[in-house]
């Protein structure tokens, strides 16, 4: 693949002659705070939108960034970025960040007499083509895009059995790990002969069945598609189970709201029921993957996935989305922390099992999701991702498509600067 400067294409190509000359004729300086905004935004979302209308989908992108004017601060400039990438992978493409890309674009910013204007400039099969998008940046209080985030995960457990979830009883150096596998639930400790409980089913478990293990103090609950149990990490042996129905699975949210959905039939997604507004004539029922609590302008909401392949969030009391996105993967959760707006939104990636998965974190901004860390590669499909308590790490399991072994991993949230 040939690569060409700017000042290259310019000799090559008059739509590209004309794209650099904007460029590089009206590079005026403008305060810092003025670009990262909903404007800003917008507009990184619509170049990608056009980039996914003339570029091959197949081929994995790069996407490269700068500012022209020299004026806008580094925080800024990876924030519209990773808009442009969380908007292309929301179409079908794939965006990496190492050596592997087949297709490279170059996006700059810059000004003309009209205004702000995003360029992409490419080179795809021996043709060089660039596109303009203009924007005109509205006031916003920068502080909020000062503070990025970053994730990290912290491998707890492997094992060559399918798992469905974990949990970590007790604190620090003393915290022993529980396993919920798709027959039994375990204790990982080897003083105590890893004691263990069998999980009754009177059917074959699905395909794509679904667990979830929550623990309060000693005191632990799980949830295998219609089956109930719960007991104490002193007695694991002795774990009381209901018989097999429809059990709800209870989400508790950020101020001790809890909702619930039931699991019904074979399938794998929940019916949720929404609290009813003030205006509304009846509570409004929705069909979900998964459902997570978080605080949206400091009052209490849920983020769910829908069955629709949809993510809205919802406020507590309201059947009314704060704001929707597509193109995610099923499972999300949420992580509370010191960055940004304080509340994180993890969303896996539209893959199946058979593909690597990656984690990435959002938030919701005058009713528009957008992507505020890189995506986390793993090293396989996420096959389960739940809510921490209290918006502590999130929890995810992966299948590593190298060994065969599923992991897993506490999901956490940091500060960049």
């Amino acid at each position: 693949m040939n690569c060409w400067t700017l000042f290259a294409l310019r000799a090559r190509t008059p739509r590209v002659a004309l794209a650099t000359l904007l460029l590089f004729t009206f590079p005026f300086v403008i305060p810092r705070s003025s670009f990262a905004d909903d404007a800003a935004v917008k507009a990184a979302k619509e170049l990608a939108r056009k980039l996914g209308a003339q570029v091959d989908h197949k081929k994995k992108l790069q996407i490269k960034m700068n500012d022209v004017t020299g004026s806008m601060q580094v925080p800024d400039l990876e924030a519209l970025k990773k808009s442009i990438a969380a908007e292309l992978h929301s179409i079908g493409f794939r965006v990496v960040a190492d050596s592997s890309y087949d297709l490279s674009i170059q996006v700059s910013l810059s000004k003309n007499l009209r205004g702000l204007l995003l360029l992409a400039v490419y080179s795809s099969d021996e043709k060089e083509s660039a596109l303009i998008v203009p924007f005109e940046p509205t006031d916003l209080d920068p502080g909020q895009w000062l503070t990025g985030v970053h994730l990290d995960r912290e491998l707890i457990f492997a094992d060559n059995s399918p798992i469905l979830d974990f949990a970590c009883v007790g604190t620090g150096t003393s915290c022993q790990i529980m396993v919920l596998h798709s027959g039994k639930v375990s204790l990982m400790a080897a003083e105590l002969n890893y004691p263990s409980a069998p999980i009754p089913h009177e059917k074959a478990w699905p395909r794509d069945m679904r667990g979830r293990l929550t623990v309060s103090g000693s005191d632990f609950e799980i949830n295998v598609e219609g089956t109930s149990c719960s007991g104490n990490v002193s007695h694991v042996e002795a774990m009381k189970c209901n018989p097999p129905g429809d059990h709800p699975w209870i989400f508790n949210g950020p101020r001790n709201e809890s909702t619930s959905g039931s699991i019904s039939g074979n399938q794998n997604w929940f019916e949720w029921t929404l609290t009813a507004g003030p205006n509304a004539i009846q509570p409004q029922r929705s069909f979900i993957y998964s459902i997570a609590g978080l605080e949206v302008n400091g009052e209490p909401a849920w983020a769910a996935s829908g069955a629709d392949g949809k993510v809205r969030v919802f406020p507590e009391k309201g059947s009314e989305p704060l704001g929707s996105a597509s193109g995610w993967g099923s499972d999300i959760a949420t992580v509370k922390s010191d960055c940004g707006a304080g509340w994180q939104i993890l969303a896996t990636q539209p893959v199946d099992r058979t593909e690597m998965d990656a984690i990435t974190a959002y938030e919701l901004a005058g009713g528009e999701f957008r992507a505020v860390s890189d995506p986390m590669e793993m090293d396989g499909p996420i096959v389960a991702m739940w809510s921490g308590e209290g918006g502590g790490p999130a929890r995810a399991v992966v299948r590593n498509l190298k060994t065969g072994d599923y992991e897993a991993y506490f999901i956490k949230v940091g500060c960049s600067r």
